[in-house]
């Protein structure tokens, strides 16, 4: 098994959507999302799907120290796109294949903005063990749609397989996104748009779904239908990094609880010393502010 996750992070020097963090925090957020994934998920891939006006910025150091260590893969798409569907980039891993099978067994679609915790990786290690095509959860009152953006999870095999898709890989994201032409993805929400009317409908039969809150408990429980997590699912790490659950307000919550998070990864954190040079470094002491911020320890 081989699996990824994959993000994106785009814009640099463009204005800051409504009700979305600036481009320095999401920035900030991805060094905190590889921290917490190494952590919780050992051995998966990172990727950061980015334009090439982001990677190219004055912040292409923090890409390159992250890349020349191993901890994350680039993969560049056209500057300019409009908001959703440069978020939709995360799919693309879905499509990588190394003859004769897709690179990755499994992908994870994640937002920057949130970190991960120990109650995901269980979810990801039910959805891996029931051997579905996709895997959604929702985790908060609001969560009222059954795929959302940066909380889905897809096997390429079985997705690729599904979808029906050009046997070509190269083309393969370009075909899926034009199987709908009247979604204006400069419109914020406009991905879950794509994901709920072009994959779900396909997929759900083959799919592990956590509606922990917000969806309705309307149907059977079972058969990849969850309304509670078993709590007993052996992730294969130590479980003290189960206080990862207390730092967010829930699954895929945008931000993090500042005080308890920074405690963590300054005294829990095993690969700490991983991060010293980068976090370090006097130019990006804005980033990396913890650093010498004592009452956050």
């Amino acid at each position: 098994m081989r699996g990824c996750i994959s993000y994106s992070l785009f814009g640099y020097g463009k204005d800051t959507y409504n009700d979305c963090f600036d481009f320095f925090s999401f920035l900030r957020c991805m060094h905190i999302c590889i921290r917490f994934n190494r952590i919780l998920f050992p051995g998966w891939d990172i990727i950061i799907n980015t334009d090439s006006a982001t990677y190219n910025s004055p912040y292409k150091k923090i890409f390159d120290w992250h890349i020349n260590k191993g901890f994350i893969k680039i993969k560049l798409f056209e500057n300019n796109q409009p908001l959703c569907r440069a978020m939709l980039q995360r799919l693309k891993p879905i499509f990588e294949y190394d003859h004769p099978n897709f690179r990755y067994s499994h992908v994870l679609c994640r937002d920057l903005d949130s970190i991960s915790t120990f109650r995901e990786a269980q979810m990801v290690k039910q959805w891996i063990d029931e051997d579905k095509t996709m895997l959604c959860i929702t985790d908060s009152i609001s969560h009222n749609i059954p795929i959302l953006g940066g909380m889905c999870g897809f096997s390429p095999g079985y997705f690729n397989g599904r979808m029906q898709l050009t046997l070509d890989p190269e083309y393969k994201w370009d075909e899926l996104m034009s199987r709908v032409d009247d979604i204006d993805y400069s419109r914020k929400g406009s991905d879950q748009d794509f994901l709920n009317r072009i994959i779900y409908p396909i997929c759900a039969e083959s799919s592990t779904e956590f509606f922990i809150k917000g969806m309705p408990h309307n149907l059977a429980e079972g058969n990849g239908r969850h309304y509670v997590l078993d709590e007993s699912i052996d992730i294969g790490i130590d479980d003290k990094f189960k206080q990862t659950n207390l730092l967010a307000g829930h699954i895929g919550a945008s931000g993090f609880y500042e005080f308890p998070t920074m405690k963590f990864l300054y005294y829990e954190d095993p690969y700490k010393d991983d991060y010293t040079e980068l976090e370090n470094m006097e130019e990006f002491r804005s980033i990396f502010y913890w650093v010498v911020r004592e009452d956050l320890r």
